[in-house]
């Protein structure tokens, strides 16, 4: 049907310039084919009305057009077809933080490649194996994939943009500022290339935050405002919240709180429903308004998010906020209970996020593999010595992979203790010994005290050093039968094995003193550190939440009593 396929054609080529226009000519295609009769036609159709739905935020619909589509395509053998559908889900799930799923459709795209797959269709697989990548922290391997994906654009005007914001993403993501704004201004320059105002109007945005991390705030707030002049003047004004909210973290940043009060006001008044990034908008002014003192407003933005999100990630941000502005509103209950509920969301995410790198690495294993098989294809099976040398060797990286993912069960990656999986199981032996013998144990639960006011002014990779330091230090302090975990964020629990509690009153102590006393100096001019500590005895009635719970108990009144404190538990609560 020369008539659909044009169609089809003119949609994709609108898709990332002007998406609501791709949509209509998309469903303008599907009815015809429909009309005619023509499955294949219709599910083609549906695929690209599924990329503009996904490229407008209509995650919903995305994700029910291209799983409509998908089958139809496999039924029929249209491997490009297979590959964009399962490449487009890989994205959908991504921005909804199922990294599983993910991880699982960018795997079936890859089934999808064949050698006569034209290159702009790799390009795009492999741009978003780099996002895969750099969400799951893996920012080394995000940027091969970009450069890979970058290599292969040549002349597609359209997507270039893209690739160099992504690369600028993990730039910004890694603190190398410098290296960000570089990708940002040649990701602008390209987009105006491309006439593509929307991302534009991102970049803009991207460009203000990493020249505000560079101090230089006057250029941010130049660039910020273009942004809000070229939306307004080009009719793009959805992106203008998002904007208004970006202007306001970069007057925050340079220490014009009210100012940064007052474009927030306006952002809240601009926002609509299904505005582009509503939720980040409306913790970005909740933010602001906690800064400026007004914590009851605050403090309802960040429960809207709440109620309006279903997906970890921004739960996760959301109740980590509201966790900061119940501890400055001196409810340190309320705070304690939402900053639980981040590390529990953060613990799930930890999950899946080695569930899908695991994936990730097999996927990296696969498509190298895939490369050498097709190098050997093309020198007409020469050498067939050397094929066999690189596929041992390839199975000795992947031998080496596992041992990599096996350690990552049951360490936390930055620090190198373990991580909260690992210690149930530990806690969950030590309940078990009780039990059976009656040998005590205790467990220690610490914070580091007003963490995220280290992130705020020295920066996240200082807080990372010393959270590295922290750790280095409780292990420093206690014995080799002694076990540390990583519970998420600032917060470590301690596991004392046949100690009672006065025993563990005095290692608390001893171990505050020791981080208190560190010359943190050193690392950073007018660091301080110190932390706040609650322990618990363990009881033979006890699971593991229980345990916990106790301990989190006397953590709280430890943070009631002015911080830097010990607070000792009792058997029963």
């Amino acid at each position: 049907m020369p008539e659909t396929d044009a169609l089809i054609r003119e949609a994709w080529a609108l898709l990332h310039t002007s998406p609501g226009r791709s949509a209509e000519l998309a469903r303008e295609a599907r009815q015809a084919a429909l009309a005619s009769g023509h499955t294949l036609e219709s599910a083609r159709a549906q695929l690209a009305l599924g990329a503009a739905c996904l490229e407008m935020g209509d995650l919903g619909a995305s994700e029910e057009k291209l799983q409509e589509a998908l089958p139809i395509l496999e039924e029929s053998g249209d491997l490009e077809g297979v590959l964009e559908a399962n490449r487009l889900l890989g994205r959908l799930y991504m921005s909804k933080g199922r990294l599983d799923d993910a991880a699982r459709h960018y795997l079936r795209a890859q089934d999808a490649v064949r050698p006569e797959t034209p290159d702009a269709i790799i390009a795009r697989l492999r741009n978003e194996l780099g996002v895969l990548y750099s969400s799951l922290g893996a920012y080394g391997e995000g940027l091969e994939q970009f450069q890979a994906s970058l290599a292969l654009v040549d002349g597609d005007s359209k997507f270039l943009p893209v690739v160099l914001n992504n690369l600028g993403n993990v730039h910004a993501l890694q603190e190398t500022f410098t290296q960000a704004l570089d990708y940002f201004e040649r990701a602008y320059a390209a987009a105006k290339d491309a006439g593509n105002v929307r991302s534009r109007v991102i970049m803009l945005g991207n460009l203000a935050k990493s020249s505000s991390r560079l101090g230089d705030h006057e250029r941010a707030i130049e660039l910020v405002r273009a942004a809000l002049l070229l939306s307004e003047y080009l009719g793009e004004r959805a992106h203008l919240p998002s904007s208004l909210s970006k202007l306001a973290e970069v007057l925050l940043a340079s220490g014009d709180t009210a100012g940064a009060e007052r474009v927030s006001e306006e952002a809240l008044e601009q926002l609509k429903p299904g505005a582009p990034f509503r939720e980040e908008t409306l913790l970005g002014v909740a933010q602001v308004f906690m800064k400026a003192g007004r914590l009851e407003q605050a403090r309802d933005l960040a429960i809207e998010v709440l109620e309006q999100v279903s997906d970890s990630p921004m739960m996760s941000g959301a109740h980590e906020q509201l966790a900061q502005i119940y501890e400055e509103m001196g409810q340190y209950r309320e705070a304690l209970q939402d900053l639980r509920r981040h590390h529990q969301l953060a613990d799930e995410l930890k999950g899946e996020l080695f569930s899908a790198r695991s994936q990730a690495l097999l996927l990296q294993q696969e498509m190298e593999l895939g490369r050498r098989e097709s190098e050997l294809l093309r020198e007409n099976n020469r050498r067939l010595s050397d094929a066999y040398e690189s596929l041992s060797s390839l199975h000795a990286e992947l031998a080496l992979k596992n041992e990599e993912l096996e350690r990552l069960t049951i360490e936390d990656p930055l620090t190198g203790v373990y991580n909260r999986r690992h210690f149930e199981t530990v806690v969950n032996g030590e309940l078990n010994r009780l039990r059976r013998t009656g040998t005590p144990f205790c467990v220690l639960m610490i914070d580091i005290d007003d963490f995220k006011s280290i992130n705020d002014r020295h920066s996240h990779s200082v807080g990372d050093k010393v959270l590295i330091t922290v750790s280095q230090l409780l292990s420093d302090n206690l014995r080799t039968g002694d076990s540390i975990a990583r519970m998420g964020g600032e917060e470590f629990a301690i596991l004392l094995p046949g100690t009672e509690l006065q025993s563990a009153v005095l290692v608390a102590t001893k171990i505050r003193d020791a981080i208190a006393n560190h010359h943190w100096a050193r690392m950073e001019p007018d660091l301080r550190v110190t932390i706040s500590s609650g322990v618990t005895e363990g009881q033979p009635t006890d699971e593991f939440g229980t345990v916990l719970h106790r301990a989190d108990i006397q953590l709280y009144l430890a943070k009631g009593a002015g911080k830097n404190q010990v607070s000792p538990g009792v058997a029963e609560f």
